[in-house]
């Protein structure tokens, strides 16, 4: 018996096969390859805590070596995931079997939102990442970053989803509209929550989220207190999982008393809870948060240096786009001209952001 022969493969050929199992087009965009990558492990390992799936999808895709700030092009598309509605992470949810963690990754099933405009979006990961589609909507799937859809004015393919089972989603249930209401009105409504649902004491290893001081990054505002005092967004390290977010009092760097989040909605993710809260207690504070804004591509280029929670990141990505630029420290969407005006209003009623002069 012959003795069976090594070959050996290239990255490039490695990154051809991917493509080819994926039945995914190499267009050159990292944003789409990494989006099916992490959703074939979704399929297969949710429900998991979020850390283990990013890191899933960065030792997959290591080996390769192509992909430039690969961590940080995982962590963007897990925000994107999670944005689109592919992925639901919840909180306080005991799985059985699982560990006792702060929050659990979730498949969404199989759904499609249809538009007004006719197209279509595809949503959610079956189990085991069974294949869904017929092979011949495949083919016709348009993807751009972690969108999937087809441009649809007829409504045949809508047709075709709904009889094959799919799940039909309005549109105004996924993108979803907040009422607008004035950045004191949310401090002033946590901070009544804190004195009445807080629990007193002192928070180990705990890191506060600080002002927005002027040339600061996100991660460069989270820093160990010392001797401030007010009310902070206070993040605590797990030994096993993803961190703690809490609403804090503190007095000369010490903990008095905390409000674990989210406070109101159960089903919110906690980021995006704390993140709005700070937003909210930037701009009461008569320090809101900033965007950059500029023209390019037909449209305006918008630059955030502050993350968003997923209504506003799902809402910017799909009347736009979202553009990569890994190691950046931003988070930038490509807006038409025409819906610029109403995004800005968005942002500015349901986030306090608003564009740099």
């Amino acid at each position: 018996m012959s003795k069976p022969e090594l070959v050996s493969v290239t990255p490039p050929k490695v990154l051809q096969q991917i493509h080819a199992d994926l039945s995914l087009p190499d267009t050159g965009d990292p944003q789409t390859l990494v989006a099916e990558v992490m959703r074939r492990i979704a399929g297969t390992m949710c429900p998991c805590p979020p850390g283990a799936l990013r890191r899933a999808t960065v030792s997959a895709l290591a080996p390769l070596s192509l992909l430039d700030a690969l961590e940080d092009q995982v962590d963007d598309t897990f925000e994107d995931l999670v944005g689109t509605g592919d992925l639901i992470e919840l909180t306080r949810v005991l799985v059985e079997g699982g560990e006792n963690q702060p929050s659990w990754m979730f498949c969404s099933p199989p759904s499609f939102v249809r538009r007004s405009s006719g197209r279509i979006y595809i949503i959610g990961v079956a189990p085991d990442d069974a294949v869904f589609l017929p092979s011949e909507l495949r083919k016709t799937m348009l993807r751009s970053g972690a969108l999937r859809y087809f441009d649809d004015p007829e409504g045949a393919c809508a047709k075709e989803l709904r009889g094959i089972g799919l799940r039909e989603l309005l549109p105004e249930a996924w993108l979803v509209q907040r009422r607008p209401v004035s950045a004191e009105a949310v401090v002033t409504q946590h901070l009544h929550l804190l004195e009445k649902n807080g629990v007193p004491g002192a928070l180990d290893k705990a890191v506060i989220l600080g002002g927005p001081n002027a040339g600061k990054s996100y991660r460069d505002r989270w820093m160990s207190p010392t001797n401030e005092s007010g009310h902070f967004i206070v993040r605590v390290p797990q030994l096993y999982g993803e961190p703690l977010w809490y609403l804090s009092k503190l007095d000369l760097g010490v903990v008095q008393r905390s409000l674990l989040m989210p406070a109101q909605e159960a089903k919110e993710r906690s980021s995006d809870a704390a993140w709005r809260l700070q937003l909210a207690l930037d701009a009461a504070a008569g320090q809101p948060n900033a965007y950059k804004l500029a023209e390019i591509d037909g449209g305006y280029l918008m630059v955030f240096s502050f993350p968003l929670p997923l209504e506003a990141r799902r809402r910017l990505t799909i009347v736009g786009s979202r553009r990569a630029q890994p190691g950046s420290g931003t988070t930038r969407f490509w807006i038409p001209k025409n819906e610029l005006a109403e995004e800005q209003r968005f942002l500015r009623d349901s986030y306090w952001l608003f564009a740099k002069d």
